[in-house]
């Protein structure tokens, strides 16, 4: 057996040196004369093409998606318009006022200065979408020496939503105290809606916990202030506890046209929403943003992304498109249980806890 087979590995050793190929061919006949057949390549999937469109001048920036166009100057002021049966609808009233504004050692400075012409324009893929536009615009404030970077992303998959963020830079050889940010500045006027209408005549939703049995959803009268903080503790009177957390997600609607300002991030953020009513009629809205941070030559400090939708509707239609972005982004919504459907202080009702509630309180206390 051992002669064998070293003989047979002599054998094929000397057949591969003296007759190449046909040595193997006669050794290994039963397997030539079998072949498989080689199969042709499967042509690539051509890639799915943005119908996101993207135009760009010296003074403004268009984006233009199927239901919705998005306008963005150079103050920062990102207006939205809703598309819909050959007509457009928008509340945002912009007039001369910037879309931004941030606080320097106890200052407010609004005169950052974006320089659109130049703006960086290429295709957003993520996890909000595989298919949209990034654009990206610097920018500069003479007051504050601080340098900008905006970005604005549009998703085909969210055609009524920009998501905009900022990112500030000490140009500067001396530190600089930043105290706030604030983006998504919004000036809405009902009666570009309506001319019926009055400026603050609209509806609107407080996604912010201020205190028990307070109205999250309310016509908006003539004269209007709400903070709408988030994620802080709100001491509430008499034996209720406490207020606040919330929703960072506050709307605005008519008959024809809403829209809705936030922001994205999947942390609880402690920042407010305020909206009041200004002296000639229209409402405010922003996203305010405590950065208190010292900046040294060359650091830099980046704001939470915020989002603006624009929408046919009320509140349902921003909270759904918001709630279904922060599942992209991998947050996923809670699973109800008992308690959620008990009815605190009933008389007569004996509330009992399963060891399975409790740790689901604990997760989300």
């Amino acid at each position: 057996m051992l002669l064998l087979r070293r003989t047979g590995r002599i054998f094929a050793e000397k057949t591969v040196s003296s007759c190449g190929l046909m040595g193997v061919a006669l050794v290994f006949l039963a397997g030539c004369q079998k072949t498989n057949p080689i199969p042709s390549p499967t042509p690539a999937s051509p890639s799915k093409v943005s119908s996101i469109r993207v135009n760009v001048t010296s003074d403004r920036i268009h984006i233009q998606s199927p239901v919705a166009a998005f306008e963005l100057s150079p103050t920062g002021y990102l207006k939205a318009t809703l598309m819909r049966d050959g007509q457009s609808f928008t509340l945002d009233d912009p007039g001369a006022h910037a879309g931004q504004h941030i606080t320097v050692a106890g200052k407010q400075i609004s005169d950052f200065s974006l320089d659109l012409a130049p703006a960086s324009i290429t295709d957003a893929t993520g996890k909000i979408g595989k298919t949209g536009k990034h654009i990206e615009i610097t920018g500069t404030s003479p007051t504050s020496k601080l340098a900008e970077t905006m970005t604005v992303e549009v998703y085909d998959d969210f055609p009524g939503m920009a998501f905009l963020s900022a990112s500030f830079r000490n140009a500067d050889t001396c530190d600089i105290q930043l105290d706030s940010v604030s983006l998504q500045e919004h000036r809405l006027n009902a009666t570009l809606s309506d001319p019926l209408a009055a400026p603050h005549d609209m509806w609107s939703f407080f996604g912010s916990s201020l205190k028990w049995g307070k109205d999250e959803v309310l016509r908006v009268p003539a004269k209007f202030s709400q903070e709408n903080p988030l994620s802080v503790p709100i001491a509430v009177d008499g034996d209720l506890g406490g207020a606040g957390g919330g929703i960072p997600v506050v709307a605005f609607w008519d008959r024809n046209v809403g829209t809705a300002i936030g922001h994205i991030e999947t942390l609880p953020l402690v920042l407010s929403l305020p909206v009041q009513t200004q002296p000639d009629g229209p409402v405010s809205a922003s996203v305010q943003i405590p950065a208190a941070t010292n900046l040294k030559p060359g650091e830099g400090y980046s704001a939470p992304r915020t989002f603006l939708i624009v929408y046919s509707g009320d509140y349902y239609q921003p909270l759904s498109q918001w709630s279904k972005v922060l599942e992209r982004e991998g947050l996923s919504s809670a699973s109800p249980n008992q308690e959620d459907y008990a009815v605190a202080g009933a008389v007569g009702v004996t509330r009992r806890t399963s060891p399975q509630s409790k740790c689901s309180r604990r997760s989300q206390s």
